[in-house]
């Protein structure tokens, strides 16, 4: 008789998603079909929108998906603190939207249906 209890069973490798494609704002053309395209591309931009103050100072990152903002933005002040998030749903503004002041204090905060805030 064969024993078997030396044998595990062989787990799926594990798979880390690659980060998204990361192109500078500048990098990207909105064209008349109101999506964003690398120059030179015939395909729809999907990656992160980015902008930056300085080389080590990120100003935007917008997550793009078919050349529009879909799901997490995020904007900052010059000094480093947040200034903004938000969350996109095909390029039009839903869910919670924070705003901050340079000092780090928060400014306002709302809830957004299809891009006007819910509520007084």
């Amino acid at each position: 008789m064969i024993s078997w209890h030396f044998l595990k069973p062989v787990d799926k490798p594990v798979t880390t998603p690659l980060p998204p494609a990361e192109v500078l704002h500048a990098d990207l053309k909105l064209r008349e079909d109101k999506r964003l395209y690398e120059h030179g591309s015939g395909e729809p931009f999907s990656g992160l929108l980015v902008e930056n103050f300085s080389k080590e100072a990120r100003k935007l990152e917008i997550e793009i998906h078919d050349g529009k903002a879909h799901r997490s933005s995020g904007g900052w002040f010059e000094n480093g603190q947040i200034e903004v998030e938000e969350t996109f749903v095909r390029s039009v503004s839903n869910g919670r939207r924070i705003r901050w002041y340079a000092s780090g204090q928060k400014h306002s905060q709302a809830e957004i249906v299809n891009d006007a805030i819910d509520g007084p």
